[in-house]
C-alpha cells in the first residue's frame, strides 16, 4: 500500500521505475531474441539518468558504464537501433492495454515513446506489461547530433577528431539550454558543448549538474591527455 500511495502522489516517474520497466521487458522479449538476455545479464552498463523529449515525446535514457572493456567492444559494432512496436502497458484509467513504441541500443532500452513522459507512471500499470504481435526493426543509424557537434567544433585535424566521442554524441537538454556530448566518461557523467562552442561538465547527479569547464575545444584538449578517468578532476574546478 505504501508503494502505491508514494506512485499515486510522485510528480514524476523515476530511474527505479524506468529500470523495472527495463526488466520486465527484457524478461518477455528474450523469447523473441535471445542477445536481450545475453546482453544484460554482462550488466555492461545500467540506467544513470532520463531526460522527456520533446521530439518526439517520451523518455530518453541515459546510462552508465559499468564493464569498460566490453562497452568499448560495443561500440565498435555497426551502430543500429532496434525500434519495437507491439510492447502493451495497461493503462490503469482506460482499463485496456496500449501499445507504446521503444528503442533499444545493442539490447539495452534507450527511449520510450509517449506524449506524456513525466506522468507515464500514473497512466500506466509498469507492471502489467505483456507482448503482442510484435514487430521488431532494425535501424542502422546515421547520428544527425554529430553533424550539428562538427558544424559546432569546426574540426579539422584528425588527431582532434581521434579525442573525441563523436560517433555516439547526443543532445542533452537542461534549463532549456542545449549541450551535446563529446565525451561519454562511462560514470554517468559527459563532457559537453553548447552552440557557442563553450565546453561542460556535465554531472548526472551533482547538485551543479551543468558546469562550465573551458571557453573552447582548443583550450579543452590542451588539458586532455586522452585519459577519461582524469576528467572527473574537471568537475571540481
Amino acid at each position: 500500500m505504501r508503494g502505491i500511495l508514494k506512485g499515486l502522489f510522485q510528480s514524476k516517474i523515476s530511474i527505479n521505475q524506468i529500470k523495472e520497466i527495463e526488466r520486465k521487458l527484457i524478461q518477455q522479449l528474450t523469447d523473441y531474441d535471445e542477445n536481450f538476455e545475453i546482453t544484460n545479464k554482462k550488466m555492461i552498463s545500467e540506467i544513470s539518468n532520463i531526460y522527456f523529449s520533446f521530439e518526439p515525446k517520451g523518455i530518453s535514457i541515459l546510462r552508465e558504464v559499468r564493464d569498460k572493456e566490453a562497452y568499448r567492444k560495443l561500440q565498435r559494432l555497426p551502430r543500429h537501433i532496434l525500434n519495437i512496436n507491439g510492447i502493451e502497458f495497461y493503462n490503469t484509467k482506460r482499463k485496456i492495454f496500449e501499445n507504446i513504441p521503444c528503442s533499444f541500443s545493442n539490447y539495452q532500452l534507450t527511449f520510450i515513446l509517449h506524449e506524456n513522459p513525466k506522468i507515464f507512471h500514473k497512466i500506466f500499470d509498469i507492471n502489467n506489461i505483456r507482448l503482442r504481435d510484435l514487430i521488431i526493426k532494425t535501424v542502422n543509424t546515421v547520428n544527425p547530433d554529430k553533424e550539428v557537434v562538427e558544424k559546432i567544433l569546426n574540426l579539422y585535424s584528425s588527431e582532434e577528431i581521434e579525442k573525441l566521442d563523436l560517433e555516439n554524441c547526443f543532445e542533452i537538454e537542461f534549463d532549456s539550454n542545449k549541450y551535446y556530448t563529446i565525451l561519454d566518461l562511462e560514470n554517468g557523467d559527459y563532457i559537453g558543448v553548447d552552440r557557442k562552442g563553450k565546453i561542460y561538465y556535465l554531472n548526472h547527479d551533482a547538485e551543479i549538474r551543468v558546469k562550465e569547464i573551458f571557453e573552447n575545444l582548443s583550450e579543452f584538449l590542451k588539458n586532455y591527455n586522452g585519459n577519461l578517468n582524469e576528467l572527473e578532476k574537471f568537475n571540481d574546478i
